[in-house]
C-alpha cells in the first residue's frame, strides 16, 4: 500500500513539474510572438511631387533587437490572391531602438492601379521573413477622396456637393468628397487628377474646342460628368453637344408641378425641358437625372441647376430628408452608370497607359538583327556526317580493319557529340539581351527610358541600370500575365547609388519591359524649324542644333505626317521632296496610326530590316509625342543610334535616342 502511495506521489509531483514547465514556456511564447508583431513601427508616406513618379518615404523603427535585413515593398498585387507583380528592395542594418528613414521612387507608368494596396515585408540576411504590413491605399495619398472638379459662374452656391464631409459609396468602399475649383485655363489640366466634374450655370461655348475634346476623352477613360441645367441650360448645354442634348423649354418655378424626384418638391425650382434626341439617356427618377453610360465612365445631366438646387431650405425635403441625403443619392445614381467606380476600367491609372501602336512600334523595335547565323556549325554537322559514312568506311577498309567499323562509328558518334556541342555553345545568347529607347523633350528636358530585355536562361536576372538615373519599373502597359507566380514577377534592388532592375522569368526568352525616369539632364541643343503649307505640301526647313546625328526625323504639320532622312548635327534640311521618305494625312488617323500602318507596316511586311530598329522607334515616339492640344503646333522628332547606353554591365544593348520641340 505505502509502495503504491510513494508511486502516485512521485507521478503527481512530474505530472506538476510538466504543467509548469509548459505554462512558463507558453508565456515565453507568447512574449515572443507579441514582440515580433510589435517589432518594427512603419510610417509610410506619399512625398509631393509633380513628375512622373510616385516618391514613398518610409520611416521604420526597431522596437527589437538588432535587425539587418532587406525591407522590400511589394507592388501591383491582386487583392483577392496576395500575389504583387513588382518587388523593390532596400538593404538597411538598424540597430535596437534605431530609426531609418528613406525614399522609393516608383514610375507612375509602372502602377497599374492606385488604389490596390502595398505591402513591406522584412526580410533578414538569412532570407527568413520577420514581419510584414500592409499599407492601403498609400498611392491614393492615404486618407483617399473623390476629387469633384466644379466649372461654374455660382461656385459658392455648390460648395454643398461635399455633403459636408459625409462618405460616398465608392469602388467597395467609402470616401470623402473634395472640391476643386476650375475655370476655363485650368480646366484640361486638371481632368487627370480629377474623379467627378460639374458643370452648372456656365456658358461652355466660351471653352476652347480642345478642352471640350479632352472632357470628352476623360469621360471615355472613366470621368464622371454631372451636368445642371434649370434657368441656364441653353448656356450650359450649348458647348457640349456631343452630349445631344436640346432643350424645348424652361420652366419657372411652380409651373410643372407633375415634375418630381423623391423626396424633394423640384417643381419649386426652375426646370428645363429636355429632348434626348438620340434616346441614348435612361431617366432616373429617384433623382430625376437623364444618365448615360460613356466609355468606362458615365453622364448625368438633370433638369434643374446645382446651383439653385443648393438655395432650397429644409421645408422642399420631405419625410425627414436632407440636401446631403439628396446629393448623395444623386452621385451615387450618376456614378454606378460608370464602368469606373467598379474599377472594370483596363486603364485606371491614365499615367500608365500605352496605346496598342506604341506597343506595336515599340515590340518591333529590336526585330531587326534577331536571326543567328549557324553557317560555320553547319559546316561541321555536314562535315561530322561525311566522315561517319562514307569517310570512316574508306579509311577501316584502307587499314583492313573494317571489322572495326561497329565499334568506330558509335566513337566517332559521340566526339562528333561533344564537338558539336563546345562548337555550339558560341552560338548561345550568353548575356541579357536589352534593347533601350530613349524620348526626351528638348524644350522641357523630360526624359523617358523604354526597355525591352530577355534572356537565354530560365532564372532570375538582374542588370545595373545606368547611374544617371532615379527609378525604374515594368512598363504595365504592355501586356503581361502574373497570375500564376506565386511571388513577384519583376524585382528592382537599391544597391548604394545604384539601381538593379530585373525579373523571374516564365520561360526562356521571355520579354520583360520596363521604363526608366529621372535621368540627369545635359545641354543637348535644340531643333529649329520653319514650315509652311503650299500647293504641293510643306515647304520650309529644320535645322539640327543638337548634338546627334539623325538617321530620321518626323515633321507633324497640319496633322500631317512627313518623315525624311539623314540630318546630321549642325545642318539644315529644305522640306522638298529629296530626302523625304514618307507623308501621310492623319485627318481620319493619327499621325501614330499612319505611321505604323502605311509606313513602318510595309517595311516590316516586306521583309526589308534596314534600319528597322531606328524607324521602329521614331514611328514609338511619334505616338507617345503627339496629341491633340499640339495637333495646330509643329513637332519635329529626330532618331539617332548614337546614344549612351541606359545599362552599365554585362549585357549586349541596343540603344537609340529620340528628341523633339513642339513650336
Amino acid at each position: 500500500m505505502n509502495c503504491r502511495l510513494g508511486l502516485y506521489r512521485k507521478y503527481m509531483l512530474f505530472l506538476m513539474l510538466g504543467m509548469f514547465l509548459s505554462c512558463l514556456f507558453f508565456e515565453q511564447t507568447m512574449q515572443t510572438v507579441h514582440a515580433e508583431e510589435t517589432r518594427f513601427e512603419v510610417e509610410a508616406r506619399l512625398l509631393p511631387s509633380d513628375g512622373g513618379t510616385y516618391d514613398i518615404q518610409l520611416t521604420i523603427e526597431n522596437c527589437g533587437e538588432d535587425w539587418e535585413g532587406v525591407v522590400q515593398l511589394l507592388v501591383n498585387g491582386d487583392p483577392g490572391k496576395d500575389i504583387y507583380d513588382c518587388a523593390y528592395d532596400v538593404q538597411i542594418s538598424l540597430p535596437q531602438d534605431s530609426i531609418k528613414q528613406f525614399v522609393t521612387h516608383i514610375p507612375k507608368k509602372s502602377i497599374e492601379y492606385i488604389e490596390y494596396p502595398v505591402k513591406v515585408v522584412f526580410w533578414d540576411n538569412k532570407k527568413q521573413k520577420t514581419e510584414e504590413r500592409q499599407l492601403n491605399r498609400l498611392l491614393t495619398d492615404g486618407a483617399s477622396v473623390l476629387s469633384m472638379g466644379i466649372l461654374s459662374d455660382a461656385y459658392p452656391a455648390l460648395t454643398y456637393l461635399d455633403m459636408g464631409g459625409r462618405e460616398l459609396a465608392f469602388e467597395r468602399s467609402y470616401f470623402p468628397v473634395k472640391l476643386k475649383q476650375l475655370n476655363r485655363d485650368t480646366l484640361a489640366d486638371e481632368l487627370g487628377n480629377l474623379t467627378f466634374l460639374v458643370i452648372d450655370k456656365y456658358n461652355t461655348s466660351a471653352l476652347p474646342y480642345d478642352t471640350v475634346n479632352a472632357v470628352e476623352q476623360w469621360i471615355d477613360h472613366g470621368g464622371i460628368l454631372l451636368v445642371g441645367t434649370g434657368s441656364y441650360a441653353e448656356d450650359t448645354l450649348k458647348g457640349l453637344r456631343y452630349l445631344k442634348m436640346d432643350v424645348t423649354k424652361i420652366n419657372n418655378p411652380g409651373e410643372n408641378k407633375s415634375i418630381q424626384a423623391y423626396n424633394l418638391n423640384l417643381y419649386k425650382l426652375p426646370v428645363a425641358e429636355l429632348n434626348d434626341r438620340t434616346g441614348m439617356y435612361q431617366l432616373h427618377t429617384r433623382p430625376h437625372a437623364f444618365v448615360n453610360n460613356w466609355g468606362d465612365g458615365a453622364v448625368g445631366i438633370v433638369p434643374y441647376a446645382l446651383s439653385e438646387l443648393g438655395k432650397l431650405d429644409t421645408s422642399a425635403y420631405r419625410n425627414g430628408s436632407t440636401r446631403e441625403d439628396f446629393t448623395e443619392m444623386l452621385l451615387d445614381e450618376v456614378s454606378k452608370a460608370a464602368n469606373s467606380r467598379f474599377r472594370k476600367s483596363e486603364e485606371y491609372n491614365l499615367a500608365a497607359k500605352t496605346s496598342y501602336i506604341f506597343n506595336l512600334s515599340f515590340n518591333m523595335f529590336g526585330n531587326s538583327n534577331e536571326q543567328l547565323h549557324f553557317g560555320l556549325l553547319g559546316m561541321l554537322v555536314a562535315a561530322y556526317v561525311i566522315f561517319v559514312g562514307p569517310v570512316l568506311y574508306t579509311i577501316l577498309k584502307y587499314a583492313d580493319k573494317r571489322d572495326y567499323y561497329w565499334f568506330a562509328v558509335p566513337a566517332a558518334t559521340l566526339a562528333g557529340i561533344v564537338m558539336i556541342y563546345f562548337a555550339g555553345r558560341g552560338f548561345e545568347v550568353g548575356d541579357t539581351k536589352v534593347y533601350s529607347m530613349s524620348v526626351r523633350n528638348l524644350d522641357e528636358q523630360e526624359y523617358l527610358t523604354y526597355l525591352r530585355c530577355y534572356d537565354a536562361k530560365h532564372r532570375e536576372w538582374s542588370l545595373p541600370l545606368s547611374e544617371q538615373y532615379a527609378s525604374v519599373g515594368p512598363l504595365v502597359g504592355i501586356y503581361y500575365d502574373n497570375s500564376y507566380k506565386e511571388s513577384y514577377y519583376h524585382h528592382i534592388r537599391q544597391e548604394g547609388d545604384r539601381l538593379m532592375f530585373g525579373m523571374v522569368p516564365n520561360a526562356s526568352f521571355e520579354e520583360g519591359f520596363f521604363v526608366a525616369e529621372g535621368a540627369k539632364q545635359t545641354e543637348g541643343g535644340t531643333i529649329q524649324s520653319e514650315v509652311n503649307y503650299g500647293e504641293h505640301g510643306i515647304y520650309g526647313t529644320v535645322t539640327n542644333e543638337t548634338a546627334w546625328d539623325f538617321a530620321y526625323f518626323a515633321v507633324i504639320y497640319d496633322d500631317t505626317l512627313y518623315i525624311y532622312k539623314d540630318l546630321p548635327s549642325g545642318e539644315s534640311c529644305e522640306l522638298g521632296e529629296t530626302k523625304k521618305a514618307f507623308s501621310g494625312i492623319g485627318y481620319t488617323e493619327e499621325p501614330g496610326a499612319v505611321y505604323l500602318e502605311n509606313f513602318l507596316g510595309e517595311l516590316y511586311d516586306q521583309n526589308q530590316k534596314k534600319d528597322l530598329d531606328t524607324i521602329a522607334a521614331l514611328g514609338a515616339a511619334v505616338e507617345m509625342v503627339y496629341s491633340d492640344k499640339n495637333r495646330y503646333k509643329t513637332t519635329v522628332i529626330g532618331v539617332t543610334e548614337d546614344w549612351d547606353k541606359a545599362v552599365d554591365g554585362n549585357c549586349n544593348e541596343t540603344a537609340v535616342g529620340c528628341v523633339y520641340v513642339i513650336r
